[in-house]
């Protein structure tokens, strides 16, 4: 019966010409992991995504397609666009895994650009509950994140973070390995 049920997929699917935020954070995770011999490194988690338009669909049956209907399905454009939050941390694995949020990027599925970055306004005092302010920036090129990610990565108080995580994770770490 599968026999006589066509493919009705295109044989290739275009392919963005841009690398996933989530593949350059990865990336930046291996880097930061080999420049702190492990001590140091990121995790980065898709944490969450929506459906951020939601429209009434009317449903048509018909036993048989017209023009007028293939003219409407080549003007179809697809409302289920979901976007993604992907969060990065700073973790030190010999500190148990411990963990501090670094910022949130989020962007559509496709295209993935622009994106938008929201992370800690140091700049700011704490709010009455305690909490730093955020602040968002935005753009609209793979070639704009890599500029705002090596800022993000150069703050003092990224770097300072770092080095604490750092320095402390050297005393975490076993001198022998564990044996059991």
């Amino acid at each position: 019966m599968t026999d006589s049920i066509p493919d009705l997929w295109p044989d290739m699917f275009p392919l963005p010409q841009e690398l996933p935020p989530i593949a350059l954070l990865r990336a930046q995770s291996k880097n930061l992991s080999d420049k702190t011999g492990g001590m140091v490194t990121t995790a980065v988690e898709v944490t969450e995504y929506s459906f951020y338009r939601k429209r009434e669909r009317k449903e048509t049956f018909s036993m048989e397609i017209t023009d007028d209907m293939r003219k409407q399905i080549q003007g179809i454009q697809f409302e289920s666009n979901p976007i993604f939050y992907v969060n990065t941390y700073l973790v030190a694995p010999y500190m148990k895994n411990y963990r501090t949020h670094l910022f949130e990027l989020s962007h559509r599925a496709s295209p993935y650009y622009p994106v938008r970055l929201t992370f800690e306004d140091e700049s700011g005092d704490l709010s009455p509950e305690g909490e730093m302010p955020k602040s968002q920036i935005s753009t609209a090129t793979q070639e704009g994140l890599i500029i705002l990610l090596k800022e993000l990565f150069s703050r003092d108080s990224t770097q300072k973070l770092i080095g604490a995580l750092y320095s402390a994770s050297q005393a975490y770490k076993p001198d022998k390995p564990d044996r059991r």
